[in-house]
């Protein structure tokens, strides 16, 4: 999209000089204005101001650029541009171009728009697929810069209505670069940073797109509802920050994705990447139906998600597709009040090295709530990983699904699943590989149903005591469930062992008409299982079946 809309804006644009140390301003005032500057050289400074009483449908267009392919040097290279299209601003567009020798090149661009108080009337995005403004559309603005160290600020505030907003970096270390589009509804904001279309949209030099690292982008959508905001990264050391905050925040949606793009082949290079960090939050008094998404390629990323508040029927995803040493978090939390019909969802893939992946899920006072962790990589093993559902302060109905290796071996993986003062609730969690241990405590008035399954060796379910989360369990610590009416069913199969299997179950139940069943299960040769099983109340039973084969 953006190669088209700024082509076409930029087509037939004047030059307003050809040297170094160039300035130019223009000032108009009223409606359906046009301006556009040109500029090539360095140390550039251009300034369009646009305003009135009626500040609509007006045309701001300025382009620093190599446009005779003289290569510019020098250290002291710097290009800057302002866009002022303010009091009362509907239906302007305004695009600002930067570009030096290549991306190699040691520039600092600054390009700043500021598009506040879209006013009212607008029904639909002015998207920039024409050269002229469309009455009835709310506001549009584009930044491409091509260089290092770059700066871009887009401000579409004080109501804004029907906005989009666009930045396009390629180049690193561009660290202040943000769009800002608050207390407004139905906008849109999109960063890129780097190319994730690099045979399509080949580079400024004819070579293929390239891969950014060190940058930073932040969007700012607070106090709004049903706006869009996505980021894409590629490469290593970028940061990501959405925040979609406020009193009424609802209807939103997020999207974050960082890692390497397409590879010359054309086929989606999911190895590359380290050091990411993306940041989603989307919080406030009644935060509602808010979506957010966080995906990450490679190694050493940190995803977050934080959606609090008196938050009902959001979504939070994140997939970190591989590498090692990945952390991600989903934070739904009510501050007092109560969580409703949320869903959260975090899938982490192995490598060879080993995982070393922590996920981390947090719903409170949830009634109908979902989470679900899934650790593990498919043609080979996945270790070293932890997962923790923390569901607590008096959830009902809720359900809590924690995988690791479900279908190849991986060893020393830890998963945990807390649900507090609750009832009605789901705890389930699969385990394949060896050395496992996997951790319940479900508290409350109770029928709560909990199912634990481990396949290999060395694996114990036990109980991971009140404030462990994910960390080594306490030795000989009991699996818990408080209360009446629950089902707790374990399975321990050492498939695939020819000796020795030494899986361990401690279980517990205090209460009243529980019902503990729990199978361990030896291959040719093996033993040394254990099971210990402590029922406290009226009315309980345990079903226990230490199992050779399939022969009692």
């Amino acid at each position: 999209m953006k190669k088209a809309l700024l082509s076409a804006l930029l087509t037939g644009i004047s030059v307003a000089g050809f040297a170094q140390n160039n300035t130019s301003t223009v000032t108009q005032g009223g409606t359906s204005q046009t301006a556009s500057i040109g500029q090539a050289g360095n140390n550039l400074t251009s300034t369009i101001s646009q305003s009135g009483v009626s500040n609509a449908t007006n045309l701001a267009i300025v382009d620093q650029t190599n446009q005779h392919s003289v290569i510019f040097t020098g250290t002291n290279q710097y290009q800057n541009a302002i866009i002022n299209q303010n009091n009362g601003s509907v239906n302007n567009r305004a695009g600002i171009l930067q570009r030096g020798s290549g991306v190699s090149a040691a520039q600092s661009n600054t390009a700043t728009v500021n598009q506040n108080n879209s006013g009212s009337g607008t029904t639909g995005l002015q998207t920039g697929n024409r050269t002229a403004s469309r009455a009835g559309l709310g506001n549009w603005a584009g930044v491409e810069q091509v260089g290092t160290g770059n700066a871009a600020t887009i401000n579409q505030n004080d109501g804004a209505k029907a906005n989009f907003a666009e930045l396009w970096q390629r180049g690193t270390d561009n660290i202040n670069t943000s769009i800002t589009q608050s207390g407004g509804t139905n906008n849109k904001a999109e960063i890129f940073q780097g190319d994730d279309r690099r045979l399509v949209d080949p580079d400024v030099d004819g070579t293929n797109g390239v891969n950014v690292s060190g940058n930073s982008a932040i969007i700012d959508q607070s106090n709004s509802t049903d706006n869009t905001a996505k980021v894409k990264q590629f490469s290593n050391s970028n940061t990501a920050t959405v925040t979609q905050t406020g009193t009424g925040s609802q209807g939103n949606d997020a999207f974050i994705r960082q890692g390497k793009s397409l590879d010359d082949d054309g086929v989606n290079d999911v190895t590359g990447g380290i050091t990411n960090t993306a940041l989603i939050q989307q919080t406030g008094s009644n935060s509602s139906g808010n979506s957010a998404s966080a995906i990450q390629t490679g190694s050493n990323g940190t995803a977050s998600i934080y959606q609090t508040g008196n938050v009902t029927e959001n979504v939070a995803f994140i997939d970190q597709i591989s590498g090692f040493q990945n952390s991600g978090t989903i934070n739904q939390t009510s501050f007092g009040g109560a969580t409703t019909d949320n869903e959260a969802y975090i899938t982490q893939h192995g490598d060879a090295a080993g995982a070393y992946h922590i996920a981390v899920i947090t719903q409170d006072a949830a009634t109908s709530n979902f989470a679900a962790i899934q650790q593990g990589r498919t043609g080979g093993s996945s270790s070293n990983n932890r997962a923790f559902i923390n569901q607590v302060s008096g959830i009902s109905s809720s359900s809590a699904t924690i995988n690791q290796n479900t279908t190849v071996d991986g060893t020393n993986n830890k998963a945990q699943i807390d649900q507090l003062a609750s009832t009605l609730n789901q705890a389930t969690m699969s385990q394949q590989g060896s050395s496992n241990v996997a951790g319940l405590i479900q508290t409350g008035a109770g029928n709560n149903t909990a199912t634990i399954t481990q396949t290999g060796n060395f694996n114990v379910v036990g109980g991971p005591g009140t404030t462990t989360q994910f960390n080594s369990l306490p030795a000989n610590s009991f699996a818990i469930q408080n209360g009446s009416g629950n089902t707790m069913t374990v399975v321990q199969d050492g498939a695939g062992a020819t000796s020795g299997n030494f899986n361990q179950a401690v279980l517990s139940q205090i209460g009243n008409s529980n019902l503990i069943d729990l199978q361990q299960t030896i291959t040719s040769g093996g033993s040394g299982n254990i099971s210990t099983i402590n029922q406290n109340g009226n009315s309980n039973s345990a079903v226990v079946r230490q199992l050779n084969g399939a022969t009692p």
